[in-house]
């Protein structure tokens, strides 16, 4: 006869382990089994997009809580390290427990140069749950100015030309002139 085991596996952090599974018959028979356990880390929770000007720093914030009704402590990390553009705080501290206002995290972006792809994974692990959103960092939609009036008059008032006799000269036609000539 075959045997079917059903086995629910729903980690909320990524694991690797291995556990044995032991059967037992009723007749005296026993088999145990090793089975490996691998959860891979999970697709983002949320995508954090950040708007941010060359030497500004722009910043984006949001709660976050326990998922279980007790304190837990946490690490953040923003990964890959070396992207210094993109920071969290705080990267350690306790998530209170479901239902309240839970613990207020702050991301920062500050580019340093344009053409550069700012875009990195924020991890905030407990030793039960563990929350990844990708971050990325973008620079605001460029607006060309609009047409804008010249602040220079190049033109005479007209009382003034009047009062200098500019405008009651008769205009020569120098052409015809230097051609009779």
């Amino acid at each position: 006869p075959a045997l079917a085991l059903a086995v629910l596996f729903q980690p909320l952090r990524p694991l690797r382990g291995k556990v044995h599974v032991v059967l037992t018959h009723s007749s005296g028979g026993r088999w145990r089994f090793y089975v490996e356990l691998a959860a891979d880390p999970a697709e983002p929770d949320d995508v954090i997009e950040i708007v941010g000007s060359i030497g500004k720093t722009s910043s984006v914030s949001f709660y976050l809580t326990n998922l279980f009704d007790a304190d837990a402590s946490f690490t953040a990390l923003v990964v890959p390290t070396t992207l210094t553009a993109l920071r969290v705080r705080p990267v350690t501290g306790t998530l209170p427990p479901w239902g309240t206002k839970g613990c207020k995290f702050i991301v920062e972006f500050t580019p340093s140069e344009y053409g550069k792809k700012y875009s990195a994974q924020l991890i905030i692990d407990t030793a039960e749950m563990q929350w990844i959103y990708k971050l990325s960092g973008v620079f605001p939609k460029y607006q060309p100015p609009g047409a804008v009036e010249g602040k220079v008059e190049s033109r005479l008032d007209p009382e003034l030309e009047e009062g200098l006799g500019i405008g009651s000269r008769p205009s020569r036609n120098w052409t015809k002139h230097n051609v009779e000539a």
